[in-house]
């Protein structure tokens, strides 16, 4: 759906949302997503809400996020029955890009970046 023309949703949306949502508005926030951020690269389960729901982690080409909320019906044709988009936030570029910017920081600060192989914790950068 993020793209300069976005439509069909009811392929995807279940009639009680479009009742709230509208089709123009849905269009408004798609569109303006793409403008912004430009294609969608990814999307990533964050978190589950609930047996139909969950948080989630759009990417896109330009680099930026958003978080995301969806839920869907518990039945056939498993349509859309929710969805909340946050607003576009920056990506970290590298880890090298995070250590320069916490050292920007104002006040005391610390981190441990790791990997976890089994049970041991791999320091990477802290």
């Amino acid at each position: 759906m993020f793209r300069a023309d976005p439509g069909g949703y009811e392929k995807l949306f279940n009639t009680p949302f479009l009742a709230q949502v509208p089709a123009s508005q849905l269009t408004s926030i798609f569109s303006k997503y793409f403008a912004d951020a430009g294609r969608c690269t990814g999307a990533r389960l964050v978190g589950r809400e609930g047996p139909n729901s969950g948080r989630f982690k759009f990417t896109f080409a330009s680099g930026v996020a958003a978080a995301a909320t969806l839920a869907i019906e518990a039945s056939a044709p498993y349509l859309i029955a929710g969805l909340f988009l946050g607003p576009l936030t920056p990506g970290a570029g590298s880890l090298e890009d995070i250590i320069r910017d916490s050292k920007g920081l104002p006040g005391e600060k610390s981190f441990l970046f790791a990997k976890l192989a089994g049970a041991k914790i791999v320091p990477v950068a802290e």
